[in-house]
């Protein structure tokens, strides 16, 4: 089942350091020791976290690992077994007037470009975080290079025009200023070359794509609650919430970008559904926010205005709303791609 069906319901190298732009012919690599990795982390109400990203909210230990990999297994079914939409094939197919590359923005554990690689193997495929948590076996091709893409005076530190795509997916509460680093997209890209967008949004829906009515009434207290305190909690982290629903107009206004192409997936949460594919999805989401819920009670502790055990009983009547429900969760993936003119 690819995107469309599901819209209708409603020698391998290390993490490096980066520092200044980079030269499209330099090769060499800083390689971390485990020594150098452990600077980038910092202990936080019992979870890892990196010790350099101001704004991302969630922790980078082997709990969120597994998470992403959760995660990221459900987008695929979601993308009909790929790991993008669009003409992503014609965008790199191989030429030799150039050195085809891709760039993943927020790559966290580094599934994603590793499977890239794989796929492309014809293409470099860089994957950028601010955190080591990336594998050391990877394909020839792919390599992981460490730094907050919100600070310094360029974004992306890479040569205008160096990339032929760009793929940024889940990034956005790590992401102060979102437009900023949608501009700097587009100056890496090559005319011609390809962004692709996908973040998800925070708002409890129905089966009819309507909002849950907060409190006892919409059947689902807890849920509702835990989100909403998520949502002021982030505001308060510089984390601006309503990204994902505004995708497509925030690429609308940078200059440049053509052919710019919305898409909206309704993604169950839970078990009940009995097309084969839309339970895979849902069973897969279910394990995902099973995880998140714990891995977000850190952003609460230091952003709520609420004491531990508040916060601890929120999390508590999420995950009953998750594991006994009374109505049938789903969440909004916004997708958007568009193409450099």
């Amino acid at each position: 089942m690819d995107l469309s069906e599901i819209l209708c319901h409603p020698a391998p190298l290390k993490p490096s350091l980066s520092g200044d732009l980079q030269d499209p012919g330099d090769t060499t690599d800083d390689i971390l020791t485990s020594t150098q990795r452990k600077k980038f982390f910092k202990m936080v109400h019992g979870r890892k976290v990196s010790s350099i990203a101001k704004h991302y909210p969630l922790p980078v230990d082997e709990d969120e690992i597994k998470r992403m990999s959760t995660e990221h297994r459900m987008l695929r079914f979601v993308y009909g077994g790929k790991n993008y939409v669009g003409p992503v094939n014609e965008i790199l197919a191989p030429t030799r007037r150039r050195q085809r590359r891709i760039l993943d923005c927020g790559t966290g554990s580094g599934l994603w470009a590793c499977e890239m690689a794989d796929e492309f193997p014809h293409a470099q495929v860089i994957g950028v975080d601010v955190a080591p948590i990336q594998p050391d076996e990877v394909p020839i091709n792919c390599s992981f290079e460490i730094y907050d893409i919100t600070k310094g005076q360029h974004l992306l530190p890479y040569n205008s025009g160096y990339f032929d795509l760009v793929h940024m997916r889940s990034i956005h509460t790590g992401v102060s200023d979102y437009p900023a680093l949608l501009r700097e997209a587009y100056r890496v890209l090559r005319p011609g070359g390809m962004i692709i967008l996908a973040e998800i949004d925070t708002t409890p829906l129905n089966e009819s794509k309507i909002p849950i009515e907060p409190g006892p009434e919409g059947g689902a207290p807890g849920w509702c609650a835990f989100w909403e305190e998520y949502r002021q909690c982030a505001t308060r982290r510089g984390i601006d919430a309503t990204i994902p629903a505004r995708l497509r107009t925030l690429l609308q206004q940078v200059e440049g970008f053509i052919d710019i192409t919305a898409q909206e997936a309704l993604l169950p949460i839970g078990f009940w559904n009995r097309d084969p594919v839309l339970l895979t999805i849902g069973q897969l989401a279910w394990m995902n926010y099973d995880s998140l819920l714990m891995a977000l009670r850190p952003l609460l502790l230091e952003h709520s205005t609420m004491p531990m055990e508040r916060v601890d009983q929120i999390v508590a009547d999420a995950q009953a709303d998750l594991y006994y429900p009374e109505v049938r969760p789903n969440v909004c993936l916004h997708i958007v791609h568009a193409i450099k003119l």
